[in-house]
Protein backbone atom coordinates (compact mmCIF):
# COMPACT_ATOMS: atom_id res chain seq x y z
CA UNK A 1 0.00 0.00 0.00
CA UNK A 2 2.89 2.37 0.65
CA UNK A 3 3.97 4.68 -2.17
CA UNK A 4 6.35 7.64 -2.07
CA UNK A 5 4.98 10.63 -0.16
CA UNK A 6 2.74 12.52 -0.79
CA UNK A 7 0.80 9.93 -2.82
CA UNK A 8 -0.55 6.91 -0.95
CA UNK A 9 -3.05 4.37 -2.26
CA UNK A 10 -4.60 4.28 -0.01
CA UNK A 11 -0.98 6.35 34.92
CA UNK A 12 -0.16 5.59 37.03
CA UNK A 13 -2.69 8.03 38.59
CA UNK A 14 -1.43 10.99 40.64
CA UNK A 15 -3.56 13.49 42.64
CA UNK A 16 -6.31 15.09 40.57
CA UNK A 17 -5.91 18.79 39.75
CA UNK A 18 -8.41 21.09 38.12
CA UNK A 19 -9.93 19.02 35.33
CA UNK A 20 -11.42 21.85 33.34
CA UNK A 21 -8.18 23.78 33.01
CA UNK A 22 -6.58 20.79 31.34
CA UNK A 23 -9.64 19.77 29.38
CA UNK A 24 -10.10 23.18 27.84
CA UNK A 25 -6.58 24.63 28.10
CA UNK A 26 -5.78 28.28 28.57
CA UNK A 27 -6.61 30.93 26.04
CA UNK A 28 -4.04 32.32 23.68
CA UNK A 29 -2.93 32.08 20.08
CA UNK A 30 -0.64 29.34 18.82
CA UNK A 31 2.31 30.16 16.61
CA UNK A 32 2.17 29.51 12.90
CA UNK A 33 2.15 25.83 11.96
CA UNK A 34 5.71 24.93 11.06
CA UNK A 35 4.97 21.63 9.35
CA UNK A 36 2.69 23.06 6.71
CA UNK A 37 -0.63 21.49 7.63
CA UNK A 38 -2.50 24.78 8.39
CA UNK A 39 -4.70 23.04 10.93
CA UNK A 40 -7.03 24.97 13.25
CA UNK A 41 -5.43 26.11 16.48
CA UNK A 42 -6.00 24.27 19.75
CA UNK A 43 -5.44 25.75 23.21
CA UNK A 44 -1.95 25.33 24.68
CA UNK A 45 -1.52 22.69 27.37
CA UNK A 46 1.10 21.14 29.63
CA UNK A 47 3.01 18.29 28.04
CA UNK A 48 5.34 16.18 30.19
CA UNK A 49 8.86 15.06 29.40
CA UNK A 50 10.55 11.74 30.28
CA UNK A 51 11.34 13.03 33.79
CA UNK A 52 7.69 13.87 34.43
CA UNK A 53 8.40 17.59 34.36
CA UNK A 54 6.58 20.02 32.02
CA UNK A 55 8.15 20.55 28.62
CA UNK A 56 8.87 24.09 27.39
CA UNK A 57 6.55 23.28 24.49
CA UNK A 58 2.87 24.01 24.96
CA UNK A 59 1.06 24.22 21.63
CA UNK A 60 0.22 21.35 19.34
CA UNK A 61 2.20 23.03 16.59
CA UNK A 62 5.33 23.14 18.74
CA UNK A 63 4.93 19.44 19.47
CA UNK A 64 4.44 18.65 15.78
CA UNK A 65 7.58 20.56 14.87
CA UNK A 66 9.59 18.76 17.55
CA UNK A 67 8.33 15.36 16.41
CA UNK A 68 9.28 16.20 12.84
CA UNK A 69 12.76 17.58 13.46
CA UNK A 70 14.23 16.25 16.74
CA UNK A 71 17.07 13.73 16.69
CA UNK A 72 16.32 10.11 17.52
CA UNK A 73 18.48 9.22 20.55
CA UNK A 74 17.16 5.75 21.41
CA UNK A 75 14.46 3.25 20.43
CA UNK A 76 12.96 0.31 22.34
CA UNK A 77 10.27 -2.20 21.44
CA UNK A 78 6.94 -1.83 23.23
CA UNK A 79 5.80 -5.26 24.52
CA UNK A 80 2.13 -4.48 23.86
CA UNK A 81 0.01 -4.10 20.76
CA UNK A 82 -0.23 -6.18 17.62
CA UNK A 83 1.46 -3.56 15.43
CA UNK A 84 4.87 -3.79 17.20
CA UNK A 85 5.28 -0.08 17.97
CA UNK A 86 8.52 1.32 19.33
CA UNK A 87 9.16 3.87 22.08
CA UNK A 88 11.50 6.58 20.84
CA UNK A 89 13.59 9.08 22.78
CA UNK A 90 13.93 12.38 20.91
CA UNK A 91 16.23 15.31 21.66
CA UNK A 92 16.56 18.83 20.28
CA UNK A 93 18.02 22.02 21.76
CA UNK A 94 18.50 20.27 25.10
CA UNK A 95 14.85 19.17 25.24
CA UNK A 96 13.97 15.48 25.45
CA UNK A 97 10.63 13.86 24.65
CA UNK A 98 9.34 10.34 24.34
CA UNK A 99 7.32 9.36 21.28
CA UNK A 100 5.86 6.20 19.78
CA UNK A 101 6.89 5.10 16.29
CA UNK A 102 4.50 2.93 14.32
CA UNK A 103 5.65 1.20 11.17
CA UNK A 104 2.78 -0.89 9.84
CA UNK A 105 1.51 -1.26 6.28
CA UNK A 106 -0.71 -4.30 5.91
CA UNK A 107 -3.35 -5.26 3.38
CA UNK A 108 -5.43 -8.07 4.87
CA UNK A 109 -7.73 -9.92 2.49
CA UNK A 110 -10.68 -12.19 3.14
CA UNK A 111 -10.67 -12.21 6.92
CA UNK A 112 -13.18 -11.60 9.70
CA UNK A 113 -12.03 -8.70 11.86
CA UNK A 114 -14.06 -7.07 14.62
CA UNK A 115 -17.18 -9.13 13.89
CA UNK A 116 -17.18 -8.32 10.19
CA UNK A 117 -15.89 -10.05 7.08
CA UNK A 118 -13.61 -7.86 4.97
CA UNK A 119 -12.69 -8.39 1.37
CA UNK A 120 -9.82 -5.96 1.97
CA UNK A 121 -8.82 -4.50 5.33
CA UNK A 122 -6.05 -1.95 5.85
CA UNK A 123 -3.75 -1.57 8.86
CA UNK A 124 -1.73 1.60 8.23
CA UNK A 125 0.61 3.74 10.36
CA UNK A 126 -0.38 6.91 8.48
CA UNK A 127 -3.98 6.51 9.63
CA UNK A 128 -2.70 7.62 13.06
CA UNK A 129 -1.68 10.95 11.55
CA UNK A 130 -4.97 11.18 9.64
CA UNK A 131 -6.95 10.59 12.83
CA UNK A 132 -5.03 13.34 14.62
CA UNK A 133 -5.53 15.86 11.84
CA UNK A 134 -9.23 15.11 11.44
CA UNK A 135 -9.82 15.27 15.21
CA UNK A 136 -8.11 18.65 15.28
CA UNK A 137 -10.26 19.89 12.41
CA UNK A 138 -13.29 18.98 14.51
CA UNK A 139 -12.05 20.78 17.64
CA UNK A 140 -10.96 17.66 19.54
CA UNK A 141 -7.80 18.01 21.63
CA UNK A 142 -7.56 14.46 22.99
CA UNK A 143 -5.85 12.69 20.10
CA UNK A 144 -2.09 13.19 20.70
CA UNK A 145 -0.13 15.05 18.00
CA UNK A 146 1.32 12.77 15.34
CA UNK A 147 3.39 13.29 12.19
CA UNK A 148 4.68 11.18 9.31
CA UNK A 149 8.35 10.39 10.00
CA UNK A 150 11.05 8.26 8.44
CA UNK A 151 13.50 6.75 10.92
CA UNK A 152 16.43 5.05 9.29
CA UNK A 153 14.90 3.31 6.31
CA UNK A 154 11.48 2.86 7.91
CA UNK A 155 8.55 5.09 7.02
CA UNK A 156 5.90 5.43 9.68
CA UNK A 157 4.11 7.71 12.09
CA UNK A 158 5.58 9.37 15.17
CA UNK A 159 3.28 10.44 17.99
CA UNK A 160 4.04 12.09 21.32
CA UNK A 161 4.19 9.61 24.20
CA UNK A 162 1.84 10.56 27.03
CA UNK A 163 3.73 10.33 30.32
CA UNK A 164 2.04 9.33 33.58
CA UNK A 165 -1.13 7.84 32.13
CA UNK A 166 -3.02 4.63 32.72
CA UNK A 167 -5.10 2.58 30.33
CA UNK A 168 -8.83 2.11 30.65
CA UNK A 169 -8.07 -1.56 31.31
CA UNK A 170 -5.96 -0.64 34.35
CA UNK A 171 -8.63 1.74 35.61
CA UNK A 172 -11.26 -0.99 35.52
CA UNK A 173 -8.99 -3.61 37.07
CA UNK A 174 -8.21 -1.28 39.99
CA UNK A 175 -11.80 -0.11 40.38
CA UNK A 176 -10.94 3.59 40.03
CA UNK A 177 -13.68 6.13 39.33
CA UNK A 178 -13.49 9.63 37.90
CA UNK A 179 -14.28 12.38 40.43
CA UNK A 180 -16.24 14.12 37.65
CA UNK A 181 -18.70 11.49 36.38
CA UNK A 182 -20.57 13.70 33.91
CA UNK A 183 -17.36 14.92 32.28
CA UNK A 184 -16.19 11.30 32.14
CA UNK A 185 -19.45 10.20 30.53
CA UNK A 186 -19.38 12.94 27.90
CA UNK A 187 -15.74 12.26 26.97
CA UNK A 188 -16.72 8.64 26.34
CA UNK A 189 -19.72 9.71 24.27
CA UNK A 190 -17.59 11.94 22.06
CA UNK A 191 -15.18 9.04 21.53
CA UNK A 192 -18.06 7.01 20.06
CA UNK A 193 -18.98 9.83 17.69
CA UNK A 194 -15.40 10.10 16.45
CA UNK A 195 -14.94 6.34 16.12
CA UNK A 196 -18.09 6.08 14.02
CA UNK A 197 -16.90 8.86 11.75
CA UNK A 198 -13.50 7.27 11.10
CA UNK A 199 -14.78 3.69 11.34
CA UNK A 200 -12.26 2.70 13.98
CA UNK A 201 -12.24 -1.08 13.97
CA UNK A 202 -9.87 -1.41 16.92
CA UNK A 203 -11.01 0.68 19.88
CA UNK A 204 -10.14 -1.36 22.96
CA UNK A 205 -9.28 -0.90 26.64
CA UNK A 206 -5.57 -0.65 25.88
CA UNK A 207 -5.78 2.33 23.54
CA UNK A 208 -7.99 4.47 25.75
CA UNK A 209 -5.63 6.42 28.02
CA UNK A 210 -6.39 8.47 31.14
CA UNK A 211 -4.10 11.13 32.53
CA UNK A 212 -3.81 12.42 36.10
CA UNK A 213 -6.59 14.96 35.48
CA UNK A 214 -8.97 12.32 34.16
CA UNK A 215 -8.71 13.55 30.63
CA UNK A 216 -9.45 10.80 28.12
CA UNK A 217 -6.88 10.30 25.34
CA UNK A 218 -7.43 8.26 22.19
CA UNK A 219 -4.56 6.45 20.42
CA UNK A 220 -3.93 3.58 18.00
CA UNK A 221 -5.95 4.44 14.90
CA UNK A 222 -4.04 2.30 12.39
CA UNK A 223 -7.19 0.23 11.81
CA UNK A 224 -9.47 3.18 11.12
CA UNK A 225 -10.50 4.71 7.79
CA UNK A 226 -11.74 1.45 6.28
CA UNK A 227 -13.42 1.53 2.89
CA UNK A 228 -17.05 1.35 4.01
CA UNK A 229 -19.83 3.90 4.27
CA UNK A 230 -21.36 2.10 7.26
CA UNK A 231 -21.35 3.56 10.74
CA UNK A 232 -19.68 1.12 13.11
CA UNK A 233 -22.03 1.51 16.12
CA UNK A 234 -24.53 4.36 15.63
CA UNK A 235 -26.47 3.26 18.71
CA UNK A 236 -23.53 4.49 20.80
CA UNK A 237 -23.88 8.02 19.40
CA UNK A 238 -26.14 9.74 21.93
CA UNK A 239 -24.42 13.03 22.84
CA UNK A 240 -22.25 15.39 20.80
CA UNK A 241 -20.03 18.29 21.81
CA UNK A 242 -21.39 21.46 20.22
CA UNK A 243 -18.21 22.65 18.49
CA UNK A 244 -17.63 19.17 17.09
CA UNK A 245 -21.21 19.12 15.79
CA UNK A 246 -20.92 22.51 14.12
CA UNK A 247 -17.66 21.59 12.44
CA UNK A 248 -18.94 18.17 11.42
CA UNK A 249 -21.86 19.76 9.60
CA UNK A 250 -19.56 22.20 7.80
CA UNK A 251 -16.95 19.59 6.87
CA UNK A 252 -16.56 19.16 3.12
CA UNK A 253 -14.55 16.78 1.03
CA UNK A 254 -12.07 19.38 -0.22
CA UNK A 255 -11.20 20.44 3.34
CA UNK A 256 -10.64 16.85 4.36
CA UNK A 257 -8.67 16.04 1.24
CA UNK A 258 -6.41 19.05 1.83
CA UNK A 259 -5.52 17.73 5.28
CA UNK A 260 -5.48 13.94 4.96
CA UNK A 261 -5.69 13.20 1.25
CA UNK A 262 -1.99 12.24 1.21
CA UNK A 263 -2.61 9.74 4.03
CA UNK A 264 -5.67 7.80 2.83
CA UNK A 265 -6.70 6.77 -0.66
CA UNK A 266 -9.57 8.21 -2.69
CA UNK A 267 -12.05 5.42 -1.95
CA UNK A 268 -11.39 5.68 1.80
CA UNK A 269 -11.93 9.43 1.55
CA UNK A 270 -15.26 8.94 -0.23
CA UNK A 271 -16.31 6.40 2.40
CA UNK A 272 -15.39 8.84 5.15
CA UNK A 273 -17.61 11.51 3.62
CA UNK A 274 -20.50 9.05 3.27
CA UNK A 275 -20.14 8.21 6.98
CA UNK A 276 -20.12 11.94 7.73
CA UNK A 277 -23.45 12.34 5.92
CA UNK A 278 -24.99 9.39 7.76
CA UNK A 279 -23.64 10.58 11.10
CA UNK A 280 -25.09 14.05 10.52
CA UNK A 281 -28.49 12.56 9.68
CA UNK A 282 -28.34 10.33 12.77
CA UNK A 283 -27.55 13.27 15.05
CA UNK A 284 -30.23 15.43 13.43
CA UNK A 285 -32.75 12.68 14.19
CA UNK A 286 -31.55 12.50 17.79
CA UNK A 287 -31.98 16.26 18.17
CA UNK A 288 -35.45 16.16 16.65
CA UNK A 289 -36.45 13.31 18.97
CA UNK A 290 -34.78 14.31 22.27
CA UNK A 291 -34.08 18.02 21.90
CA UNK A 292 -30.92 19.95 21.30
CA UNK A 293 -30.46 20.65 25.02
CA UNK A 294 -30.21 16.90 25.66
CA UNK A 295 -28.06 15.83 22.71
CA UNK A 296 -25.59 18.73 22.45
CA UNK A 297 -23.22 19.76 25.23
CA UNK A 298 -20.48 22.30 25.93
CA UNK A 299 -17.31 21.93 28.01
CA UNK A 300 -18.51 24.60 30.44
CA UNK A 301 -19.35 22.70 33.59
Amino acid sequence: MRLPTPVRPSPRSIPVVLFLAVLMGSAGPAPAQSVGSSLPELPPRVWLGPDGEPLPLQTHDEILDFLSTAEVVDMDDIPEGITRPQKVLLEKDGIRMHAVFRNIDLEIKGERISDRFWTVFWDEDQFEVAAYRLARMLGMDNVPPAVPRTIGRSEGSLQIWLEGVMTERSRREEGLQSPLPRAWFLQNRLMYVFDNLIFNADRNLGNMLIDADWKFWLIDHTRAFQDTGDLRSPEEVTHVERVFWERLQALDEQQVSDQIGELIDDSALRSLMIRRERLVRHIEELIAERGEEVVLFDWDY
